[in-house]
This record gives structure tokens, sequence and C-alpha cells, in this order.
């Protein structure tokens, strides 16, 4: 934040209290001053989110909360930057994760309150279980509807990281369609957010045949500056530091609309969740993966269990 945060278009969503801003197109706020519904929302950063602004000049950052069954307001805990950034890159600027448990990794884990259903690479799910999964969908003009293509994870309101080899050469970016908060793959949800893509980059270094450096963006298409609103079934997912190395057998969770065996015809309609573990460097070897190859840029997993 720069300042007192008059153009701080930001994500952090909890004041210094610790308590949880309420969207600024709450009902209980409509006869506030400063709410979704005044003229000049968008130019201040408003709408419906909750994510904390300065539209009045104050000190800080803040929004509205309730305090003690009371309507009030507090200023955020976004702190200040010591200078502008300067750019050198012409690549794309993905948010840099700080791991602020405010605003990444939350989610509301369902597992005593749904049936769980085991499945050949994982379970059926609920996507508050993992609120983070988007749907990428291509549309196809021969049969004038959009067809799911992969999977990704949302990273920031307007960030979504996928993998390079969902994307045939040359896709055309108006034909692509990003969908949150989905339990279903298929099915309209009330909670679901939908969004165009505005630009996508696909690692310069990828390799189709090997799938190395199989990693993309997408940048979400929005005309308010923000784009993915916070929720139970949307939420964006932490980063890794940057050099984190793993220790061998970590647990991992994986999560997605993926096929039920390797070779299935169909895609599960179900968001799934999973685990598995980070294998030593000897087992991630061609004679024990049937040929394929590992690189440095690839995780190894599998789902046996720990030795010993």
């Amino acid at each position: 934040m720069l300042g007192s945060g008059l153009t701080y278009r930001g994500t952090a969503s909890v004041t210094k209290s610790g308590s949880r801003c309420l969207p600024w197109d709450n009902p209980a706020i409509t006869h506030k001053l400063n709410n979704a519904w005044r003229s000049d929302a968008l130019k201040l950063g408003l709408g419906g989110h909750n994510f904390c602004r300065n539209p009045d000049g104050d000190v800080g950052p803040w929004c509205h909360v309730y305090k003690n069954m009371r309507l009030t307001w507090e200023l955020c805990d976004v702190p200040k930057c010591s200078k502008p950034a300067i750019l050198t890159t012409s690549g794309p600027r993905a948010p840099t994760n700080t791991n602020n448990k405010a605003t990444c990794g939350q989610r509301l884990d369902n597992t005593l309150n749904h049936p769980v259903f085991r499945m050949f690479g994982g379970r059926e799910s609920d996507i508050t279980e993992q609120p983070w999964q988007a749907v990428i969908n291509v549309f196809q003009r021969r049969h004038k509807q959009h067809f799911y293509r992969c999977g990704g994870v949302l990273i920031d309101s307007c960030w979504i990281l996928t993998a390079a080899h969902c994307f045939e050469e040359n896709e055309k970016v108006e034909n692509l369609e990003v969908i949150l908060g989905r339990t279903f793959r298929k099915m309209n949800s009330s909670s679901e957010q939908i969004f165009g893509v505005e630009k996508y980059w696909i690692h310069k270094k990828f390799e189709s045949e090997t799938f190395d450096n199989d990693i993309a963006l997408l940048k979400l298409k929005t005309d308010i500056g923000i784009c993915a609103v916070n929720s139970p079934e949307v939420y964006p997912v932490c980063l890794p530091e940057r050099g984190l190395v793993l220790p061998d057998w970590t647990e991992c969770e994986i999560s997605g609309y993926g096929k039920t065996t390797e070779f299935s015809a169909e895609y599960s309609e179900r968001v799934k969740r999973g685990h598995v573990r980070l294998w030593p460097n000897e087992r991630c070897v061609p004679d024990v993966l049937s040929g394929r190859t590992v690189t440095s840029n690839m995780l190894c997993c599998g789902r046996h269990p720990r030795p010993g």
C-alpha cells in the first residue's frame, strides 16, 4: 500500500482487530455514505466484494464490520510499501505471495458434513473444500457451446495457474472461459463466478513431448479492477515461498475434475480431492516410471505410503 491507500485495490479483507469485513453491497450499509451503490463506486474501488478500501481519504484502507452486534467500521491491516517497485520485464506479473492467511488458503472443511465416495484417484468432494479450484472451458463453434478443457487454481483475484498442455497452438483467447465456485463441472451453481480471459501465457520452454515446464498463467477479464470475489466457494490458494524444497514422502493434496482412470474417456462430473506423496529421486527414473522422464521442473508423486 502506498501512502494512505487511496488507490489500494488489493484483496485484504480483515481489520487490525481481526474482524472480517462486510461486503460493500451488504444490505446493512445501504444507508451509509460509502457503499457499492454510490454513483462513483467503481472509481473508488467499491463493489460486490469485502476488500478494504479508502474511499473517503481516511488515514488508511478500512471497511464496515460488526462489533458486539453493532455496525461500525475499522481500519484494515494493510502493510505499507517502502517505495514503488520498478518492473524490468515484459512478461506477466502474477501476484507475489506473502502467505497472508487473511487472503489465501482458507476453506471450509466439509469432511464431516458430506458423505465420502471412494474412487480411484481420490474421492468426490465439495468446492468449499478446495475453493481455489477452477474450471477452464473452451468454446467450440461447431457445437455452439463450451466444453471442459482443464482445471486450474485461483492464485489471486484475476489470476489462474494451470498447465501449458491445456492449450492448443494459437488458441483464441476469446474462446476461453473460467468458472469458479462449482462443485459439479457441468451444473450451474448460485455460488459460481464466470469470467472471460484477457490473456494467457504459456511457459516459453514448454516441451509438448516431455511436458517439461508444463505451466501457464491466465489473466481474467474485468472492467472494475477486481475479478474473483472471496466466498466460501471461491478463495485463492497460497503459493509456496521461492526456493522451497519439500522433503521426500511429504503428503500433498491434489484436486480437480480429472478422469477416473488414466485411459477413461470421461472427466469426473464432480470435483475430486486426493492425497499423494512426493517420491525420492531413485523412484523417479524411467525404469520405474514405464519410460517416463521426470525433470527438475516437475514434482514426482505417487500413492504408495511412506516406507516403514
